[in-house]
């Protein structure tokens, strides 16, 4: 199977933003997006709130993604929740004998 962030990878920040609070900054009374793929967060987004001097995927995705809230991205991404299903699924099949 072939499963890719819907939009862009950062979209699966979005979707677990609060979790990321290290990384990213939010506006006074900020919310979450409950549907980040609809509303189309991606990098741009992510660049926007981006709290050092300038994101780069290259530097600031592995830290973000090990810091992200995974249950937060499953909730609210369903590209992700598909990434998560077809993982399982492979995890669980059962090896066939040689």
């Amino acid at each position: 199977a072939c499963v890719l962030a819907k939009y862009e990878y950062e979209t699966w920040f979005a979707a677990a933003a609060e979790s990321l609070t290290k990384y990213l900054e939010f506006p006074d009374g900020f919310v979450a997006s409950e549907e980040p793929e609809n509303a189309r967060h991606g990098k741009a987004w992510i660049e926007r709130c981006f709290r050092g001097p300038k994101y780069s995927a290259a530097r600031d995705q592995a830290g973000m993604t090990s810091a992200m809230n995974l249950d937060l991205c499953l909730k609210r991404s369903p590209s992700f929740g598909k990434l998560c299903r077809e993982l399982e699924r492979r995890v669980r099949k059962p090896s066939s004998s040689a």
